[in-house]
């Protein structure tokens, strides 16, 4: 999954970078590919990097919610 996000954020970039604007599009759009772009292959990269430091947060269940099985959260199964 990490591969194809990262090859869509290059293939994002890549085609808002080599291919000519057409006339008529706005350059907003051009600056919003490019940032929004950018910011997905950098946010896969501080993925990839939290995921090999082993820096994953521990999530605990929300107060008062229940397992599929009925049993308050957090619970002995």
């Amino acid at each position: 999954m990490i591969a194809a996000g990262l090859a869509v954020a290059g293939s994002a970039l890549w085609l808002t970078l080599v291919h000519e604007t057409q006339s008529g599009t706005e350059e907003l759009r051009h600056v919003l590919r490019l940032v929004f772009a950018s910011a997905m292959g950098a946010t896969l990269l501080r993925g990839i990097s939290a995921i090999r430091r082993r820096a994953r947060r521990r999530t605990r269940p929300h107060p008062g919610t229940t397992t599929i099985h009925g049993a308050p959260a957090g619970a002995p199964t």
